[in-house]
């Protein structure tokens, strides 16, 4: 397939691993964003819609590949949480939903890989991924970085600012 073109072939190692959309908590599993209804996500994560994710990233694990594994999220964020923004109250909602997503990634698919690029073109028109300006942009990654180390996933790194315009990556957001 072309996974392995891309492996044998072409030499890759860097892996960028898409995800679309970033609405798959459809409604709030509870009215805490510090406590996770487990069952609700295990039953999110154990759907057909992130099967194939799951298969794609044991696929390049079982390759050989776990370091250069970029998981790259795009699109909106569920209507409650702003749609094509994040709203400032469902900030930590928000992280929380990227928190099990590694968690379960991690936990109980037991897939590998070391980069997290949670939100795609902040600055640009909140439908390739939500609109987030700068200072929100890195409130939130600083609130899920807290929140993976607390859970145990300290090498989970961040990709970004993968911002649409350069210019708005290199001047505003890398910044804040």
């Amino acid at each position: 397939g072309a996974i392995d073109l891309l492996a044998d072939q072409m030499g890759t190692t860097l892996w960028r691993v898409v995800f679309d959309m970033e609405d798959w908590e459809a409604t709030n599993d509870n009215a805490d964003p510090m406590l996770a209804d487990d069952s609700y996500y295990r039953t999110i994560y154990s759907s057909a819609k992130f099967q194939h994710l799951w298969g794609t990233l044991r696929y390049l694990n079982q390759r050989g590949f776990s370091h250069g594994i970029a998981i790259s999220f795009m699109g909106r964020v569920p209507p409650w949480m702003g749609g094509s923004v994040i709203n400032a109250a469902s900030e930590d909602e928000w992280v929380e939903m990227m928190a099990t997503f590694v968690a379960y990634a991690r936990g109980v698919e037991h897939v590998s890989f070391e980069m997290l690029d949670p939100l795609n073109e902040p600055d640009w028109d909140g439908l390739e991924g939500p609109k987030v300006g700068a200072v929100q942009y890195a409130r939130l990654l600083h609130k899920l970085a807290a929140r993976l180390d607390a859970l145990g996933y300290r090498d989970v790194r961040f990709l970004g600012p993968n911002t649409a315009d350069l210019r708005a990556g290199v001047s505003d957001y890398i910044p804040a």
